[in-house]
């Protein structure tokens, strides 16, 4: 495939939603005094970046080359190649990202130059020399953005901030330099809090608790005829590596749920190991969801598992609907894995109905459920509107939950 076959995937899905190279420019002459045309590097040393606030709701991609071993991986070929295609950076969809490891590929000097001078993003390995820190603070304080490897520890990522790198590579997300919860997803380095809009409710496992207890609630009581539910339960996953332990409790599930005094139904979401062989996806994870009825005593389930090639029907947003026709509770699940680009639903969640059940008593208890571990609820909603955590009636000895409206 060709740089244009993967900026058309990047155009096809997120369109208008993209931050690229040609609006970077766009703020910049079209030709520096020189008479050359304006550069990526030039530019920034001349405007710098957009505010946090001027690029919210967009999506940067950066484009690196650095890594090939025999037939696999993309090498400092590739990155030259995609920065240096057609026209050049300015028709790109993503970000050429330059990186300090040793090539051993042939490139022509007057591409590699070109290239370099696409690229507002430097991958860095290491800073140990102090000649090298020197340069790479000297690229940032021109406008580059340097991705600094192996902030692994609490230490590491201080010591990486306090250099002045604006953002980390790490392999252990749970351990954050200044986390400040959920409410602040994106950790501003000058200290400057960003509040993230939106509603999240954080259900968290406590740590003593009896014994095999486990499951909590937030409910409400709704009694109409017709009621919908949507929500994306955000979970954790097990550490691979001792020395960088998860503090929460991973695989959390999720769940919608609605109930009367003898029946339920709950759609839920969960993570569990790759169903493939691990010397093939190593410390993969496929995405669970399960329906779990309860009714008159019988207890039944159904799992959906995602597609690893596809989006198919199966996806990390979970739907609940609620109608009562003719005396009958009927309850539908639905999981949504995309989101439509054009359209009248433009914007909305293409919901996949998994199954219904319908019940002779109305389900007058509707919410969320958490069965497993830690899990944080982002975007619910109930009739289209926001949730709010302090409206709802929490049910449980073995969790806490807080909430950010």
């Amino acid at each position: 495939h060709t740089p244009a076959d993967l900026d058309s995937l990047l155009e096809e899905y997120l369109g208008d939603s993209l931050y690229r190279p040609g609006d970077f420019l766009s703020r910049c002459p079209a030709v520096m005094p020189n008479g050359d045309p304006m550069t990526l590097r030039e530019c920034a040393k001349m405007v710098g970046w957009p505010s946090v606030g001027d690029l919210r709701g967009k999506f940067i991609f950066s484009i690196l080359g650095n890594w090939r071993w025999t037939v696999v991986g993309h090498g400092t070929q590739g990155w030259q190649t995609y920065a240096n295609f057609g026209s050049g950076v300015r028709e790109r969809s993503a970000f050429p990202m330059i990186s300090d490891w040793p090539t051993i590929e042939p490139i022509d000097a007057s591409l590699y130059h070109r290239a370099e001078e696409a690229s507002v993003f430097l991958q860095a390995e290491d800073y140990s020399d102090p000649a090298y820190l020197k340069h790479l603070q000297d690229k940032m304080a021109e406008g580059v953005l340097v991705r600094m490897d192996n902030a692994f520890s609490m230490k590491d990522q201080e010591d990486r901030v306090h250099l002045g790198f604006q953002y980390l590579q790490t392999d252990f997300p749970w351990i954050q330099y200044r986390d400040a919860g959920f409410a602040q997803p994106l950790k501003a380095f000058d200290e400057t809090p960003v509040i993230e809009p939106g509603n999240r409710i954080l259900v968290t496992k406590l740590k003593q608790t009896l014994p095999g207890a486990e499951g909590a609630s937030l409910m409400l009581q709704d009694s109409n005829l017709h009621s919908e539910w949507e929500t994306l339960p955000s979970t954790t996953r097990p550490s691979p590596n001792p020395q960088h332990p998860n503090s929460k409790s991973p695989r959390g599930k999720g769940c919608l749920a609605v109930s009367n005094s003898n029946d339920s139904f709950k759609i839920c979401r969960q993570t569990v190991d790759a169903r493939v062989a691990k010397a093939i996806r190593p410390f993969a994870e496929d995405l669970r969801i399960t329906l779990e009825m309860n009714q008159n005593g019988i207890l039944s389930k159904r799992e959906f598992f995602s597609n690893p090639h596809s989006c198919g029907r199966v996806g990390d947003q979970i739907k609940l609907i609620v109608d009562t026709v003719s005396g009958q509770t009927c309850v539908t699940g639905f999981s949504a894995c995309e989101i439509f680009n054009e359209g009248l639903y433009k914007g909305k969640p293409n919901w996949n109905s998994l199954g219904q059940t319908c019940f002779a008593k109305p389900m007058t208890e509707q919410g969320l459920a958490v069965d497993e571990g830690d899990v944080l609820f982002v975007g619910t909603l109930h009739d289209r509107l926001p949730v709010r955590g302090s409206d709802m009636i929490f049910h449980d000895d073995s969790h806490s939950f807080t909430y950010q409206e």
